[in-house]
């Protein structure tokens, strides 16, 4: 038998063997070496590499097929098929890193995930970049309010007229929809002052209600210490507590809209403690991150918790302080181009040099909540 007759023979009996985990150390390992040699690789070799994993990858376990996802997301030449059928697999986790970022997917892929998959699904694939019309107009009329958010707010998305119109309504009883849509330059605009005079109208009846959140406020504070600068917009030092305290924040909820409602209202420190909490970091390193000189940092954190631009757009407001209100539309388009996992990664390296720093850090945290 030929070593190519044994190959085929060792693939057909994992494919049909319930051995998960064989069928899995042979799926990695085919993905190794696709990744190895995809450079030398024609389309017919890909091909082959397409078929094995695909059949392999049918019946792993799922942190396998998010694996798998990963892995194959950002290849250029990733094969197809198997591409496909991460793409439209039920459980966003594997789906995710493939709609967000593969460039294998075809315009009619992304059709059908749009008329055939749920609202995780739409929210993830409103992220992805260069969205045509034929797609955008399927998510803007299944989307619920968090996916034409997220669609509306991605400024390489193209949108027909009809889909504009469609956002438009949704804005009038949407101030933050409201909001993204006026900063888009492709809107038309009779639509842009149409929008824009019923936000202000919405505006002004929540500010007779009482409702209407105030993003930042006079008492915008920055604390420096010689070598080490912090800032912590919207608390004074004094109500910045230790990695050791413990405040009432500690027992609300650490949901998304919960963090953004505590960062509207100026409790920034509540915020960055459940951010700690919800990204398993350390509150000292939330808060060098928070006060970093550049913004980015907050970003990449922000990214990793998993946020949508719509709550961390008042925590950066809080962050860049009403003299740099400007920069707002330059961290959006940063925010929703970058990738979870680069994002991940750039907070593990900050991270390591926190821990090796850290009673310096933690001393200059302790400091100002005295």
């Amino acid at each position: 038998m030929s070593s190519l007759e044994i190959i085929l023979a060792e693939l057909d009996a994992a494919i049909q063997s319930a051995d998960e985990a064989r069928r899995s150390g042979l799926v990695q390992r085919f993905t190794r070496q696709l990744r190895e040699q995809i450079d030398s690789l024609d389309e017919e070799k890909i091909g082959v590499y397409d078929e094995i994993i695909y059949n392999l990858a049918r019946n792993i376990e799922l942190p396998s097929r998010v694996e798998l996802a990963e892995a194959l997301a950002d290849i250029v030449r990733a094969p197809v098929r198997t591409i496909r059928d991460l793409a439209f697999d039920d459980q966003i986790e594997v789906a995710g890193p493939v709609i967000r970022r593969s460039g294998r997917l075809s315009k009619e892929d992304t059709v059908r995930l749009a008329r055939e998959k749920g609202q995780a699904h739409l929210l993830v694939l409103s992220e992805r970049p260069n969205l045509p019309p034929a797609v955008t107009d399927i998510i803007v009329d299944r989307g619920h309010v968090p996916v034409r958010r997220r669609v509306a707010g991605n400024q390489t998305a193209r949108f027909s007229e009809k889909a504009f119109r469609k956002l438009a309504d949704s804005a009038e009883g949407d101030q933050l929809l409201a909001n993204i849509l006026a900063r888009r330059r492709d809107i038309p605009t009779t639509l842009t002052e149409r929008i824009v005079r019923k936000a202000r109208a919405l505006a002004a009846k929540k500010m007779v209600e009482g409702t209407l959140p105030i993003a930042c406020n006079a008492n915008d504070s920055i604390a420096a210490d010689g070598n080490a600068r912090m800032a912590v917009f919207g608390a004074s030092p004094a109500d910045l507590p230790s990695e050791g305290k413990k405040d009432q924040a500690d027992h609300s909820p650490v949901d998304e809209h919960a963090i953004c409602k505590m960062a509207i209202e100026g409790n920034i420190t509540a915020a960055m403690r459940h951010i700690a909490k919800r990204t398993r970091l350390p509150f000292g390193y939330v808060v060098c991150l928070f006060s970093s000189a550049s913004i980015d940092p907050l970003l990449d954190v922000l990214k990793i918790a998993g946020f949508h631009w719509t709550s961390v757009e008042p925590i950066v407001m809080r962050r860049l302080g009403k003299q740099q209100r400007g920069q707002m539309e330059k961290a959006e388009l940063a925010f929703l181009a970058r990738d979870r996992k680069t994002a991940r990664t750039r907070i593990a390296k900050g991270l390591r040099l926190y821990l090796r720093n850290r009673g310096r850090v933690e001393e200059l945290v302790e400091s100002l909540a005295r």
